[in-house]
């Protein structure tokens, strides 16, 4: 069994976050294209390629400091969202594709719901002079 190194960890998690970023901006590149604004999603992709940029560099970083045996195995991260597996070094498009899916899209919708619901339940409790409860019940 390997030890985890923190400064690898650390390493590995600035790659997966510039990832997600990247996929996240791309989604909303297309959305805006798609919605006819297409400088606001030419300026998002400018971002992109700066992100891209980054990214590379941070990945570099990443393949020179792991030791040899190490980088044989598939590093994998946990998407926040909906818990999808993204691997550290999936290509842009992939990342897009995670981050513009049904699946991905549908607990952001979830997410949203659940907070829209817990302010409704507390006006709600406020206008009746209820207690509040941060459950829904």
């Amino acid at each position: 069994m390997q030890e985890k190194n923190p400064e690898l960890e650390a390493k590995a998690q600035v790659v997966h976050e510039l990832g997600v970023q990247i996929g996240e901006k791309v989604a909303k590149s297309e959305t805006l294209g798609a919605e006819g604004k297409v400088d606001e999603s030419l300026a998002v992709l400018a971002e992109v390629e700066t992100l891209k940029t980054k990214k590379k560099d941070a990945e570099d970083d990443y393949r020179n400091s792991v030791p040899f045996n190490a980088q044989q195995q598939q590093q994998l991260r946990a998407c926040e969202v909906c818990g999808a597996f993204l691997s550290l070094y999936d290509n842009d498009r992939r990342l897009a594709d995670h981050f513009g899916g049904k699946l991905h899209m549908g607990y952001v919708t979830i997410r949203e719901r659940i907070k829209l619901l817990e302010v409704m339940q507390f006006y709600g409790q406020c206008l009746h002079g209820l207690p509040y409860s941060s459950k829904l019940s």
